[in-house]
């Protein structure tokens, strides 16, 4: 049998028609269309997430709840890569009212196993109108907690925001009206670190206008001689503990702003000089500080105005 070979190539044929007959390799073919196709997909994708998410709704609902002619919608960013959560109000008229956050629950928090949450269409002001509480997180280390409270008449109403910061709660009193429960968080790492902040507590009640302070919720007994006694013992033992640049032990001034804000400010100036060590310079200066860092608080001015006429 003739066998025909190409002078250039070296392939053999069996008929001359062959030899300009051009070879396919159809699995290179592939492979380069392979080759081509992978960066173009690997492109394209997040390409076609952004475009598939820009083109759906922003929000997807999570939680539906209905009161009436009212509807609560707890809601959820749709697309995973974003972050953010929101609370819809819709009533039978006006326009909605929307809280958003990083974090957002209807009431005062996830609920417990036979428990309710707090302020979900609850009458929590004491107006005998219900109320929707919704609570926002902010995120980060140890920040930020709000409240919003929302009055659900026909047209829902923002009645109040309350910056909660590190935190806070709303328990419902004795005659059944929610107060909010906090800490006057303006004294956060004066002298001392977080940790050790004074945290005088204050509470807050609806006046039907605003959360003002409830003084009748803040004001105690003050304590026994021999209970301050000891406390003032147990500070002064603390200075010759203290190290580094700050000489005063912080337990000195949460002492004396407990005593402040439940209305005992004269004997906080007479634990100061109970509790300050003999011989230890630095007392004048500590009680200007104090007086200038208490000064700059809304909560004690307001404090201050409540119980001016006070004995």
């Amino acid at each position: 049998m003739r066998v025909l070979r190409c002078p250039e190539c070296g392939r053999e044929v069996r008929r001359e028609e062959d030899l300009g007959r051009t070879r396919r390799r159809g699995w290179w073919l592939v492979l380069a269309l392979v080759c081509l196709a992978f960066p173009v997909v690997l492109l394209s994708g997040p390409l076609l997430t952004r475009a598939y998410y820009a083109l759906m709704p922003r929000w997807k609902t999570v939680e539906r709840h209905v009161q009436g002619e009212t509807v609560v919608l707890l809601q959820q960013v749709r697309n995973p890569q974003d972050f953010g959560e929101r609370v819809v109000i819709r009533g039978s008229g006006g326009e909605p009212v929307v809280v958003e956050d990083f974090k957002v629950n209807l009431g005062d928090g996830v609920p417990t196993p036979g428990r309710a949450r707090l302020g979900v269409f609850m009458d929590i002001t004491g107006e005998g109108v219900t109320d929707l509480l919704v609570s926002g997180f902010s995120g980060g280390a140890h920040c930020c907690l709000t409240y919003h409270v929302v009055s659900l008449s026909a047209s829902p109403v923002l009645l109040a925001t309350i910056e909660a910061h590190d935190g806070g709660q709303f328990v419902f009193a004795d005659d059944g009206v929610a107060e909010f429960r906090g800490i006057d968080w303006h004294y956060a790492y004066w002298r001392s670190s977080f940790v050790d902040s004074p945290r005088p507590e204050i509470v807050l009640r609806w006046d039907g206008s605003r959360y003002a302070l409830h003084l009748s919720g803040m004001l105690k007994d003050a304590p026994a001689e021999a209970e301050l006694a000891a406390e003032a013992s147990r500070v002064r033992d603390a200075f010759s503990r203290m190290e580094g640049t700050e000489p005063v032990p912080p337990a000195l001034g949460a002492w004396m702003l407990d005593l402040m804000y439940t209305g005992h400010e004269a004997l906080a100036w007479r634990f100061l000089d109970m509790a300050w060590p003999d011989g230890v310079e630095g007392k004048d200066l500590y009680a200007a500080e104090l007086r200038h860092q208490m000064a700059g608080s809304a909560y004690w001015r307001e404090f201050k105005n409540l119980t001016q006429d006070r004995p």
